[in-house]
């Protein structure tokens, strides 16, 4: 939390972006376990993507659009990029502050 407010955040700010960042991480974690085949996984992702691409072809083209994203088995891109948009996102917040 130093760090950002050392960059200009506020003491909320910075309390509220390592939690944040805190939470994408463990929330992040918990899916790699479930896909992990020595904890447990992996999951039938094949027939599930199947599943939810018919429902979604009906009902949410927008999600349909993005399937292949969201069913990406490169996790080290996906997590990057989540944590990218996470730390814009506080840059421009700081940004706009000062």
């Amino acid at each position: 939390m130093a760090l950002m407010q050392e960059a200009g955040a506020s003491p909320k700010l910075s309390s509220d972006a390592a939690f944040s960042l805190v939470y994408y991480v463990l929330g992040f974690t918990m899916e790699e376990q479930g896909l992990d085949p020595r904890t447990g996984g992996p999951l039938d992702l094949a027939n599930r993507q199947a599943e939810f691409a018919n429902l979604a072809a009906m009902k949410y083209p927008s999600i349909h659009a993005a399937l292949n994203r969201m069913f990406d088995n490169d996790l080290d891109d996906r997590f990057e990029a989540g944590l990218d948009l996470l730390i814009r996102g506080l840059k421009i917040r700081i940004d706009t502050r000062s």
